[in-house]
């Protein structure tokens, strides 16, 4: 299933964010945790259809971002994670934020966009407000 058809089922939309969504006039930054305790599965354009915006790979730092159109097929992963990094290296401001990660890190108090977690690891926390968990895998 693509994470557009994951955010569509989501609560966190209203009715008319459903509809913009659809017709791909919602912007996301995908953040993908390439941390230690993360095994990032590659993602492929499919999976992004629909979306507007960018992607990074992030662990400490930043390690590498594009646009959703071109996505990459493999990942280097190893570290810890901080989502700080991810939530500082925005220059502009999306609708929202996809996480790819099992959120085992410490979480800023405020996001600048609402944060749709997905979670396939099976790990379970304790998340701010702003953070809406998804498990894809279960």
């Amino acid at each position: 299933m693509s994470i557009v058809s994951w955010i569509v089922q989501h609560p966190m939309l209203s009715q008319h964010d459903r509809l913009r969504l659809v017709q791909g006039q919602i912007s996301a930054v995908l953040a993908i945790d390439i941390s230690g305790g993360c095994d990032p599965t590659p993602l492929k354009a499919s999976d992004v259809e629909g979306l507007e915006g960018s992607w990074v790979t992030f662990d400490t730092n930043i390690r590498h971002q594009g646009p959703l159109r071109e996505m990459p097929t493999s990942f280097a992963s190893g570290g810890g994670s901080d989502i700080g990094a991810v939530f500082e290296s925005l220059t502009t401001t999306p609708d929202m934020i996809v996480v790819q990660s099992d959120g085992m890190f410490p979480w800023p108090d405020t996001a600048p966009a609402p944060v749709l977690l997905l979670n396939p690891y099976g790990q379970s926390g304790s998340f701010p407000s702003y953070v809406f968990e998804v498990r894809p895998c279960s």
